[in-house]
């Protein structure tokens, strides 16, 4: 076996072993590869009576503000308190908080505070991701501009789902601003949210 074959020989097992790729690619480790939270979302709106007005879908993102408390979540530092949904409009907020201008804020059935512009009816569900659905109604003639889910946090010592005094509250999780003019309303119009996140 001469000298020449024996190092195309090594070459050639070298390349089995390791593998290779084609010209513009780069392998891949496992260093390299991240997770990554997809937010998909779709408003649709709709008169009183149930007569569509529009519909409205977009994409976001992974807040980076909520990394931290991503990573104590997943270390049991905190359980989740509950979720929440923010509407919110740039030049006029769509819903009222004792007369004034305030965001919509969809939230589970008994995690708010009686106040006027909080919807009580966020349900949240499973099926090929985390779902959160829930309706508000506007109070103003104005567009929604930027949207945000929020979760609130119990300490570790309390039991996952229930509730606790006092707790960390209104970390975004995802969110983003709409392309303009957004998605507009009327006063008594319903907008039923629709909230898809998915990790990949």
């Amino acid at each position: 076996m001469t000298k020449k074959f024996i190092i195309i020989l090594c070459l050639a097992t070298s390349m089995l072993v390791v593998g290779f790729t084609t010209a513009g690619e780069e392998p891949q480790s496992g260093l390299d590869v991240g997770i990554q939270v997809h937010g998909h979302w779709k408003l649709e709106v709709f008169e009183a009576d149930g007569t569509p007005v529009s519909v409205h879908e977009f994409d976001n993102a992974f807040d980076s503000n909520a990394n931290v408390a991503l990573s104590r979540l997943l270390s049991r530092y905190f359980v989740v308190k509950n979720w929440s949904v923010l509407l919110d409009g740039s030049t006029l907020r769509p819903c009222l908080q004792a007369g004034s201008p305030a965001s919509c804020v969809l939230m589970e059935p008994g995690t708010g505070s009686g106040l006027s512009n909080e919807f009580d009816n966020l349900t949240l569900s499973t099926p090929g991701g985390l779902q959160l659905s829930g309706t508000a109604t506007a109070a103003a003639t104005t567009n929604i501009t930027s949207v945000t889910t929020t979760l609130s946090f119990c300490n570790n010592t309390v039991p996952p789902g229930a509730n606790c005094t006092p707790y960390h509250s209104g970390t975004v999780f995802t969110g983003t601003t709409l392309t303009p003019p957004g998605v507009a309303v009327l006063p008594g119009q319903l907008v039923q949210v629709t909230v898809t996140i998915n990790f990949s």
